[in-house]
């Protein structure tokens, strides 16, 4: 196992030992604000890994493996029904520091082209290292379709310019909801905690007990923090530009991403969490997949993305999850 991942999650799991107390109540007290809650225990634990991720700000890719850590330890520390657990968010905190820096240091391996057809900001770009992390469920020897964008200022580059521009200018009160919703920029969730809400929202009509739910929930961290890691691999050998850095006429409804474009990250990761979640809860999968393409087509709203960054993030992102699918070998669970 790769190094960064190892020393993490080792040093994770001899924190969480000391610091988990059972209490052998089917309910607990809630973490953050010592309140009732009848939510199952490992929801409660990944809002206060969320609570986290909004205060420090970290990057989409640092976010979804700082989720997946803390989905998998809890799951693999509370196997026993009815078991309770309190997580102390000092440690939390030192786990996501501690994978901010070791993403950092990967990222300075990078080169940035240069060039008239290569993105370039004067913002440092996010994590430009993550693909180089070990995958939680898929293998790093995972072989991806993704072909090579439309050549910068070919015909079909630029008809898909234009299409950016075209539906920027025809943006609506919804489309500019589902924006906002779908955002996910640093000081909220992120776009791995907003599919976290969402599988709490889908499910708790399941009555899930808090093992199947922390499956579930390690299930779904896991294979998006594999999309981002796959997706990022894509964004940094390309350096795509983003629609306005090409056309500055372009009235973008939120800031760039300070990352390359291509392929759009939030396709990725919805079409595999959409992909999983519908395996897991099929009676459901119409919902995963309605969401996958709002958030999808959210980014082509916003203007910040062009239409062959979505697909073929939309096309990753459903291989990533078959490829989750098929490693796990995943069923129903209701």
């Amino acid at each position: 196992m790769n190094k960064k991942f190892r020393v993490s999650l080792v040093w994770f799991f001899f924190f969480v030992t000391c610091v988990l107390v059972a209490t052998y109540l089917i309910f607990m007290t809630n973490a953050l604000t010592g309140t009732p809650t009848n939510k199952v225990t490992s929801r409660v634990v990944m809002e206060l890994a969320q609570e986290i991720v909004k205060q420090k700000r970290p990057t989409p890719t640092q976010s979804s493996n700082f989720y997946a850590i803390v989905s998998r330890a809890y799951y693999e520390t509370t196997h026993i029904e009815k078991n309770v657990y309190i997580l102390s968010t000092s440690t939390l905190e030192k786990v996501l520091a501690n994978l901010v820096l070791e993403d950092e240091a990967y990222g300075r391996e990078i080169k940035q082209p240069r060039g008239e057809e290569y993105w370039d900001s004067i913002e440092k770009p996010f994590s430009p290292g993550a693909s180089s992390g070990v995958r939680y469920v898929i293998g790093n020897d995972f072989a991806h379709g993704v072909q090579a964008p439309p050549r910068y200022g070919s015909e079909e580059y630029l008809s898909a310019l234009a299409e950016v521009k075209r539906i920027s200018q025809l943006r609506n009160a919804d489309q500019i909801a589902a924006i906002n919703f779908w955002g996910g920029v640093p000081g909220t969730v992120s776009p791995a905690g907003i599919w976290q809400n969402r599988l709490y929202e889908i499910t708790k009509k399941y009555n899930l007990t808090d093992k199947e739910y922390s499956y579930a929930q390690m299930v779904l961290a896991e294979s998006v923090a594999d999309a981002f890691m796959e997706c990022w691999g894509v964004k940094y050998t390309y350096w795509t530009k983003r629609p306005d850095m090409v056309d500055k006429s372009i009235e973008t409804a939120m800031p760039n991403p300070p990352f390359p474009s291509y392929v759009s990250g939030h396709s990725t990761v919805s079409f595999t969490a959409a992909t999983v979640l519908a395996r897991l809860f099929p009676g459901d999968a119409h919902v995963f997949f309605d969401d996958a393409e709002e958030a999808m087509n959210s980014r082509l709203w916003a203007g910040i993305h062009f239409p062959f960054d979505n697909m073929a993030g939309k096309k990753l992102g459903m291989e990533v999850g078959s490829a989750v699918i098929l490693k796990l070998d995943l069923q129903s669970m209701r």
